[in-house]
């Protein structure tokens, strides 16, 4: 607008340029082939360009699709909070550090993530989630309706936080809550057969 040039910063080096080649390659062969494929091209991307997030973000992905839980949860810890991709990360990482069996690290994960970044539907939604996968009904619910108020307005998609805070409730014995969630997850999407 002012007549100035913007700086192109995707792509400053030939080193960037055969990094986002890698990158790209490794986007195609994604879900079309063995995922060793996929995460050798990824792997060399990331070693021409280790702060292409894109790629350490798909890379930790492939490494979960692999089994390597461990490596996907160090591949997600290695982004600093001033990263815009740090709340997808550590979301990850929670994931990724329940399916090694820890629970509880993860679970801390979120709720250090939910203090720091706690205005983000995606934290909490996450966070109420796992809490709820660890049968932690009662906390699971509060995060459920922190979502819930973050959430700008009663939308379609938005049935499924009431349907999960009213598993919380129902498995709490709280029947009234309950059944108030269920309706208006009807409410939101009368045709969905889960609610």
């Amino acid at each position: 607008q002012a007549g100035e040039p913007i700086p192109f910063d995707t792509v400053t080096s030939a080193r960037d340029g055969i990094a986002e080649v890698f990158y790209t390659i490794s986007t195609a062969l994604n879900g079309e082939a063995d995922p060793v494929y996929t995460l050798l091209h990824l792997r060399v991307a990331g070693h021409l360009r280790p702060d292409h997030s894109d790629a350490l973000l798909l890379t930790a992905d492939v490494l979960e699709e692999l089994g390597q839980h461990e490596l996907a949860a160090e591949t997600y810890g290695t982004f600093p909070p001033e990263d815009p991709s740090f709340v997808t990360a550590e979301i990850g990482r929670a994931g990724a550090l329940r399916s090694q069996g820890k629970s509880d690290s993860a679970i801390e994960a979120l709720q250090t993530l939910s203090r720091s970044h706690g205005d983000l539907l995606g934290v909490q939604f996450a966070l109420a989630d796992l809490l709820r996968a660890e049968e932690r009904f009662d906390e699971a619910e509060v995060a459920y309706s922190a979502a819930i108020d973050l959430s700008v307005a009663a939308k379609a998609e938005n049935w499924v936080l009431y349907f999960y805070r009213g598993i919380c409730h129902e498995q709490s014995k709280d029947w009234a809550p309950a059944e108030a969630d269920f309706r208006k997850a009807l409410e939101l999407n009368a045709t969905q057969p889960q609610v």
